[in-house]
């Protein structure tokens, strides 16, 4: 039977992933169910599985309240389906066209980023580790293609993935009619949403128009043929994606503030392995969000440009409020509300201070001038005690028109961090500790050229910890 044949399909992408061993505990599975012939094959298939292997499985329906009535009949459809299943059901009631308006967006992509978030919520709030959803071969066809229309590059032609994350689509390779065939065989009757078949939204257009004008005139297996494609991008994407994995740490470190930064020797590397670092840079970087083949080129851009040139500093403005941020062989993503807040902290001396987000502290204590070594570090700073430290020093960040007083004349501050090669991003991070109104030592980098006269049987010593975020973070003392 037909049926048989999805659910033991269904098991076996299931166990491919590791969540069906007898040897190991079994996951909770929380099934996504519209009410639509997909989602009711899908939440049908793991009822049968729940039989045989008795997993945890509950059902979700996110309500989006685009269709009145009829969307209110949908969820009392799918509540009684789990009710005579005796199987938990959560449904929840939302307004997607008000958030559209809101967010700026589409309504199809409202609606999933809501059902989405309704979703994961279920989950944590009720211990599931896996939510399945009812994508099928036909849904991948359509991706295809939709992302060939907009433009892509090879990883969005690999489609939608057997696992995103605790996503799982284990219907991903089964045409849409053998879901529909399997409904009919076991005697169920899914509804039906009509906003399916109307002539908007970019899917809709795909499916009702585009692709059976494709189907009928070029190609009668275009779906077959999208699958195939999407099945080898696939199987290239995993070998890139081992090998990428392999060079990373070649190529990243951390700064002193934890911030993951690539270096522009990656300009070095076969074109598709650069694009490759730069999207784990940005999914890294940016909470899992990646970005269009385009906004990659253009950074790729920036690099060689910077490498060809002997370029030290530049930038470029990215969607999703971000930014890359190039500073002296070192590119970094940051959000364009990442810049530090200002901070004013008061050291005694002896005294402590520490700054929590800049994961700092700075400690100043007075010792005997024959227990200084020899050498500078650019953690430690020494310099002859004067009465006038026991009021105590600021630690601040910097402020407009700062300077620092060198051997000869006086210098603004920001020039000084140039010189030294600050990168911009650092630079309004950094302590700078202050006696008298006079910058005394930016922490790491530059100490001051005019400090109260040596020869003094005391000296003040400050040394500045940074949490275990740095420990790669080699800076010099100029």
């Amino acid at each position: 039977m037909a049926s048989h044949k999805l659910v033991t399909l269904a098991e076996s992408k299931l166990k491919e992933l590791g969540l069906l061993a007898e040897e190991r505990p079994l996951p909770g599975l929380l099934a996504a169910c519209s009410g639509g012939a997909d989602s009711l094959a899908l939440t049908e298939i793991c009822c049968l599985l729940k039989e045989k292997w008795h997993f945890r499985l509950g059902v979700a329906h996110y309500e989006h309240g685009i269709r009145g009535e009829a969307s209110l009949e949908d969820a009392a459809f799918v509540a009684a389906y789990a009710k005579g299943r005796a199987l938990p059901c959560f449904i929840e009631h939302g307004d997607a066209p008000t958030y559209a308006k809101e967010q700026g967006l589409s309504l199809e992509t409202a609606a999933r980023e809501l059902r989405y978030a309704f979703l994961r919520q279920i989950c944590l709030e009720e211990d599931y580790q896996y939510i399945l959803v009812a994508h099928h071969a036909d849904d991948q066809a359509e991706t295809l293609l939709m992302r060939l229309l907009r433009g892509t590059g090879p990883w969005g032609l690999a489609g939608m993935r057997l696992q995103n994350g605790n996503i799982l689509r284990p219907l991903l390779t089964v045409p849409k009619e053998q879901l529909i065939a399997f409904c009919a065989e076991r005697g169920l009757s899914p509804r039906i949403d009509a906003t399916n078949f109307l002539p908007q939204g970019t899917r809709n257009k795909l499916r009702r128009e585009i692709l059976p004008l494709l189907t009928e005139n070029y190609n009668p297996k275009l779906t077959e043929a999208l699958n195939r494609l999407a099945e080898a991008m696939e199987q290239t994407r995993d070998y890139l994606d081992k090998t990428s994995k392999q060079i990373w740490p070649k190529y990243t470190r951390r700064d002193r503030h934890g911030r993951l930064e690539l270096s522009t020797q990656i300009t070095e590397e076969h074109p598709v392995m650069q694009h490759l670092l730069l999207r784990m840079l940005f999914h890294e970087s940016a909470v899992n969000e990646n970005l269009h083949w385009e906004h990659y080129q253009e950074i790729l851009d920036l690099l060689q440009r910077a490498v060809k040139e002997g370029a030290t500093v530049g930038q470029l403005s990215l969607p999703l409020n971000r930014r890359a941020e190039l500073a002296y062989g070192w590119l970094s993503i940051v959000g364009t509300e990442d810049k530090p807040e200002a901070f004013c902290l008061k050291l005694g001396v002896p005294g402590i201070c520490r700054h929590l987000e800049g994961g700092w502290t700075i400690r100043a204590k007075v010792i005997d001038s024959r227990e200084k070594p020899a050498g500078d570090e650019p953690h430690k700073f020494y310099c002859a005690y004067a009465s006038s430290m026991e009021q105590g020093l600021t630690v601040r960040s910097r402020l407009p028109g700062d300077t620092l007083k060198r051997k000869i004349g006086t210098k603004k501050l920001k020039d000084c961090l140039i010189d030294a090669k600050v990168p911009r991003g650092e630079r309004d991070a950094i302590p700078l500790v202050v006696w008298e109104e006079k910058i005394l030592w930016a922490a790491g980098y530059l100490r001051s050229g005019q400090l109260p006269p040596e020869g003094a049987s005391k000296l003040l010593l400050l040394e500045m910890e940074m949490d275990s975020r740095a420990d790669n973070a080699k800076k010099r003392l100029t």
